[in-house]
């Protein structure tokens, strides 16, 4: 019955978890059915190289940068798909030499205004309208990449194992709110819908990682720096198909 505890074998959701079951599928914490804007499609944000301009050159993205190159020259990737492209920061910093390396770049995002931007500026590669969390009827990628994003979502799951999942090889994430070694596998922060700012759990994540066959490693840039000003941390995440 709505509004009690689920319990099916072994399984008990506590009120917590039934609240935030109920967010993740577009109602209130109290069951109630609401409707919820997506920010990233009404926002008024600009697009192309003035987008969030000042994240555009961090000390974690350069080195995401760096890994991508490594592989790419080495010959371990010869695709990358990134997922939530926005305003194109790494693709305009890796497009040269990835070509010089023979390395196709494709991307997906949510906002369709960054799709429609990206086609006009870049009409040779390949952006397209996508959800994550729904699926994308996208072809797989020797590397998937995406930062700033996951933590924007309703919950963890499913989006980060469908990222996986077009992974054929390798994928890199940037979290910009680092996850936390929670006793459960816990999101918190579910109060700030629609936008959201989820802290996950590193435990839950790994263990993605595990079951579909990844290897982990995990690198933290804690001081997030402009103009002097400490803007925030971010945790880069490299797996890598075992």
């Amino acid at each position: 019955m709505c509004g009690q505890p689920y319990q099916g074998g072994s399984i008990l959701l506590s009120d917590r978890q039934l609240a935030a079951l109920r967010t993740q599928v577009g109602r209130a914490a109290t069951g109630t059915s609401t409707l919820t804007t997506n920010w990233w499609t009404q926002n008024d944000q600009p697009v192309g190289e003035d987008f969030l301009v000042y994240n555009k050159d961090t000390p974690s993205r350069r080195h995401a940068r760096s890994i991508i190159l490594n592989w790419a020259n080495g010959g371990q990737i010869k695709d990358v798909l990134e997922i939530a492209f926005g305003g194109l920061h790494e693709f305009r910093a890796l497009r040269q030499p990835l070509t010089s390396a023979g390395v196709t770049y494709r991307g997906v995002d949510w906002t369709d205004h960054f799709v429609a931007h990206a086609q006009r500026e870049f009409p040779d590669n390949q952006w397209t309208q996508g959800d994550i969390v729904r699926g994308l009827s996208v072809e797989p990628a020797d590397l998937v990449y995406s930062q700033h994003m996951l933590e924007h979502l309703p919950s963890l799951e499913p989006a980060f194992s469908n990222m996986l999942r077009l992974a054929k090889k390798k994928l890199i994430n940037i979290f910009f709110i680092p996850p936390k070694p929670f006793p459960g596998y816990e999101v918190i922060n579910w109060q700030q819908h629609p936008l959201y700012h989820n802290t996950y759990s590193s435990g839950h994540i790994e263990k993605i990682c595990q079951t579909m066959g990844f290897t982990y490693t995990w690198t933290p840039f804690p001081e997030i720096q402009v103009g002097g000003k400490r803007v925030g941390e971010d945790v880069v995440l490299v797996a890598e198909r075992m």
